[in-house]
């Protein structure tokens, strides 16, 4: 429910000073249709216009106008033929209920051509239009705007896993090292090599943080109306982000393990039953004013449960099928111990090498990158002090 008072002392009251009422009621100080029906759709999604209901509501010496938010009635669509797809549209929160038309619009400037078959769902009263049109669209579909590339992830595991391994050949030498002076130095060398490997791979997810799941929507939207098919598209693609960040504390983890550190990452940014917490209020946030949010929760969360199978570091995915499950954060470690073992990487669950790997210019750069700075320090590190050789 939500409620109105035009005279209210505090015009802002929504939603501030509700946190003693229940969580289905929201407070506005306009009681026109259009400001309903936008309050009713911004606090619960999956509903349309407000009706008025005969019991006012007292809150804080004020009259308050009761309305209930009425039930999103989808559009449904028939069978998807072979040579076709389809996609529903929902009307920005801000534009409100729009006629057959207008939504007829926005959904061929999303097919590219005129439409094969369209229905509409949110029903606004009066004969004043629809939320929702759902279309079939004949041809192929257009590329995703926003795509998530599982290639970018694989070919930077790949180049995690060489830098473990350059971490092992040189803590072994730290370990037949015969003076204190070189194991001091040479183990500084091992913490410079992985911080500015760090540093490069941290640049990176901040780009992708800024650039894929901007809080501006602008791009998910064409015309006045938002696609189902954009939302998906644009959260699948921050499953590169979250991935790129669960992937630097495995190997964190990782080469904790191979010096004897145990020190577990964290739960909620390497579990695969679900994203963490930013991810899902990221998609909310996302879908906010539409009744797609219960539908697209369950297919990002299998997408994200498939993206950890396919893209974990050193691990085949033959051997990942318990990720998706609540305990599958402990199993992982169990592997990672039995792995990564106090400067030995074992065999056992290891991905095999793919020579076949097609690198893109991001990656090639990081690698190189972590690649230069740990030449440029070893060799001034070795041309300012002789006294340690490196046997290959």
């Amino acid at each position: 429910m939500v409620a109105c008072n035009e005279k209210a002392r505090d015009p802002w009251l929504y939603p501030k000073g509700t946190t003693g009422w229940a969580k289905s009621l929201r407070f506005e100080n306009s009681c026109n249709f259009e400001s309903i029906l936008q309050l009713c759709r911004m606090a619960f999604g999956n509903v349309t216009y407000g009706e008025q209901l005969q019991n006012n509501l007292n809150f804080e010496g004020q009259e308050y106008r009761q309305y209930k938010c009425q039930d999103f009635k989808r559009a449904l669509l028939p069978s998807v033929p072979s040579g076709a797809w389809s996609d529903s549209l929902v009307t920005d929160v801000e534009l409100g209920c729009q006629s057959k038309e207008e939504l007829q619009n926005y959904a061929e400037i999303e097919c590219g051509r005129p439409l094969r078959f369209s229905t509409f769902g949110g029903e606004c009263p009066n004969k004043m239009g629809y939320l929702e049109i759902a279309f079939i669209c004949d041809g192929q579909i257009h590329g995703d705007l926003f795509r998530a590339d599982t290639q970018v992830l694989h070919d930077f595991h790949e180049r995690q896993f060489e830098v473990l391994k350059t971490y092992i050949y040189l803590h072994n030498q730290l370990i037949k090292s015969s003076t204190e002076a070189a194991k001091e130095e040479l183990s500084m060398l091992l913490v410079l090599t992985m911080h500015e490997c760090d540093a490069v791979a941290w640049e990176n997810d901040h780009v992708l943080n800024q650039t894929v799941w901007s809080s501006n929507k602008t791009d998910l939207f064409t015309g006045g109306s938002v696609s189902r098919r954009r939302i998906i598209a644009h959260a699948k693609h921050h499953l590169l982000y979250i991935g790129s960040v669960r992937s630097i504390l495995l190997a964190h983890y990782a080469a904790g393990l191979l010096k004897g550190d145990n020190n577990n990452p964290d739960y909620e940014e390497i579990r695969c039953d679900r994203p963490n917490a930013r991810f899902v209020k990221g998609l909310a946030d996302l879908t906010t004013g539409t009744p797609y949010y219960s539908e697209i929760e369950p297919v990002i969360f299998e997408a994200y449960a498939e993206y950890c199978k396919n893209h974990t570091l050193g691990i085949d995915r033959k051997y990942l099928n318990f990720l998706d499950r609540i305990d599958g954060v402990e199993k992982l470690r169990g592997m990672y111990e039995t792995i990564f073992s106090n400067g030995e990487i074992s065999n056992k669950y290891i991905l095999a090498s793919n020579s076949g790997l097609v690198w893109k210019p991001m990656d090639i750069i990081m690698s190189l990158s972590c690649a230069l700075v740990f030449v440029a320090l070893l060799l001034k590190l070795l041309v300012t002090k002789m006294r340690i050789r490196v046997v290959p």
